[in-house]
């Protein structure tokens, strides 16, 4: 499975990636958005992993922003600054799935395979 990970917490990002290591995942990481986006010109990837609290852009204008033009593409947005009536807003607005942070390598790497 091919994964774009937006997220711009090198630590988080960088433990998330070798916790799932020994997964058939494929990663490819960027810090931003607008990076995130260009990536998405000219890659396909299965599924879109991405904080929701970003910098110059949020993972929710992100989210928007790639139903735009890839409508087909899953999106798991993550974050641990978000209220629970919220979840609903951003899956209608395009996530498939909403993670709260803390999460475990485990569910999430549950919460892939059930996008697959």
């Amino acid at each position: 499975m091919n994964v774009l990970y937006i997220e711009d917490d090198i630590d988080v990002a960088h433990a998330v990636m070798d916790a799932l290591q020994t997964e058939n995942y494929q990663f490819t990481h960027t810090y931003d958005a607008e990076t995130a986006l260009d990536k998405l010109q000219v890659q396909q990837f299965d599924v879109i992993l991405t904080d929701l609290n970003l910098p110059n852009m949020t993972g929710l204008e992100l989210i928007l922003k790639i139903r735009e033009q890839w409508a087909d593409v899953k999106i798991v947005g993550i974050s641990g600054f978000i209220e629970p009536e919220e979840v609903d807003r951003i899956k209608l607005l395009g996530a498939d799935l909403i993670l709260l942070k803390p999460i475990t390598p485990a569910e999430l790497s549950q919460a892939l395979r059930s996008l697959a």
